[in-house]
């Protein structure tokens, strides 16, 4: 598997996953290699690379968490005591290190609410008290037109507005209910009911 770690960091990475939260380590440290690929400053790969590798070695180890012992190696509750200590570490390179793991792993961990085949996802989230559905598929969907209009032409409405989120796509929908013209100029591609992504983890 071609990525930014090797296979030592990466069981690392799957160690931290199951300490910030139990089941799926592997997985989700595959998905967070990805994600951190994809959206993390380069410049800043050698330095989560750099962290892993202490985790990997008895010496950083003592160094991050105060435990003469590999991360991988220690015990669920030695894991506990461990990441409690690293998140409150003096140094801030460590600490955003650890800031950094954290917030990615328990994301990703929760991310997947829709997914039925991942009852370890499912069953955490019922743990919270969460227990989503499907969303029900609307029988007649009211088709958009999308298109540019360029830069010459001119559109007469009764309400321009802006971005077509949670805010504007609800405003427009109700100004077009009562009776207005309404435009909605959006910058990103537009989704159907069918395309809209629905994951948390895609959303994000």
């Amino acid at each position: 598997m071609a990525g930014i770690f090797s296979e030592a960091q990466r069981r690392t990475l799957a160690a931290l996953a199951e300490g910030f939260v139990a089941g799926g380590g592997a997985a989700r440290a595959a998905a967070a290699e990805t994600a951190i690929a994809k959206v993390v400053d380069p410049a800043l790969h050698g330095q989560l690379r750099l962290v892993l590798n202490l985790l990997d070695t008895r010496i950083g180890s003592l160094l991050i968490g105060g435990r003469l012992a590999r991360f991988g190696t220690l015990k669920a509750t030695q894991r506990d005591e461990f990441l409690r200590r690293w998140v409150q570490h003096p140094v801030p390179m460590l600490r955003s290190g650890a800031a950094v793991f954290r917030k990615l792993l328990s994301f990703i961990a929760y991310s997947d609410a829709d997914e039925p085949a991942d009852d370890l996802v499912r069953t955490r989230l019922s743990a919270l008290g969460y227990n989503p559905t499907p969303n029900p598929t609307t029988a007649n969907v009211t088709q958009i037109t999308a298109f540019d209009p360029g830069t010459a032409e001119r559109i007469a409405v009764d309400v321009l507005v802006i971005g077509s989120g949670a805010g504007g796509g609800s405003i427009a929908r109700d100004l077009s209910a009562a009776g207005r013209e309404v435009l909605v100029i959006e910058a990103g591609g537009l989704y159907t009911e069918a395309t809209f992504p629905t994951k948390e983890r895609d959303a994000y």
